[in-house]
């Protein structure tokens, strides 16, 4: 059995699709449930869970906000970040709405009475897989997509979410950056220039007006003797800051390309 998909109602500005993911039962018992927030949100479900729709794209932004923000939640908190642009009564309805179409799909998983939600049943993330990862395995942290954190999906009514989205992207790219730097000064340290720079230049890709990532690129290159890839990487760099935002490498920079140039 394929992908389900089920359309978004009016309470997105745009048409956005998601998916509800059903395994094959050939594939065997899959314990709780798989929330994938790293691009396009979707949600995998376990065999004999029901299959019926989220209804709206705003069910898996709560699903999101639950997981991530671990422990319970007041309705009239959830409601004010999905719907705070909404009449409070109107807010509360969708509210209840969203969480009974919740309750069909991931069942005692999630926790609901009359004044709190909360998510208690066993839930695979890709962000939690991230941050572990980025806690002892910088290598395979820097291979999630952490900068399309929920991309994809645009909810009408609800600016608190969208602060919210913002701030959790923010601070999975800074976890992101320091597993590269991480991975760039220990290649550095061993000498291995060509693979300092290539993290270098992958943190750059993410980062593109970091003078720390520019200056660990420029030094691998300088260090595996490619002088001239090492000066076009820096005038690459500060011709980038002028035209994006109108300014030039710091001081305690320029001088250091200055003294390469003349080596």
């Amino acid at each position: 059995m394929g992908p389900r998909e089920f359309r978004v109602t009016a309470a997105c500005r745009r048409v956005t699709r998601v998916y509800i993911c059903l395994p094959h039962k050939q594939l065997g018992i899959m314990a709780g449930l798989t929330l994938s927030l790293l691009g396009a949100p979707s949600l995998r479900l376990s065999p004999g869970t029901s299959s019926r729709g989220l209804g709206t794209s705003k069910g898996l932004a709560l699903l999101a906000y639950l997981a991530l923000e671990a422990g319970p939640h007041t309705r009239e908190e959830l409601a004010a970040l999905l719907w705070g642009d909404s009449p409070e009564t109107a807010a509360r309805a969708s509210l209840r709405q969203t969480l009974k179409r919740l309750r069909t799909l991931v069942a005692d998983a999630l926790h609901v009475d009359r004044d709190t939600v909360e998510l208690r049943g066993a839930v695979q993330c890709d962000v939690e897989a991230f941050l572990q990862a980025a806690e002892h395995e910088p290598e395979r942290a820097a291979d999630y997509p952490v900068d399309r954190f929920f991309s994809g999906v645009s909810l009408r009514h609800a600016p608190a979410f969208e602060d919210w989205r913002m701030r959790k992207r923010q601070a999975l790219m800074q976890r992101w950056r320091e597993a590269v730097r991480c991975l760039t000064r220990d290649a550095l340290a061993r000498s291995h220039w060509r693979e300092a720079a290539a993290w270098a230049d992958r943190w750059m890709e993410c980062d593109p007006h970091s003078e720390e990532a520019a200056r660990y690129a420029i030094e691998g290159r300088f260090l595996m003797g490619e002088r001239g890839a090492a000066l076009a990487c820096y005038d690459e760099y500060r011709g980038r800051l002028r035209r994006e935002i109108g300014t030039d490498p710091t001081s305690t920079f320029r001088p250091l390309c200055g003294a390469w140039r003349r080596r």
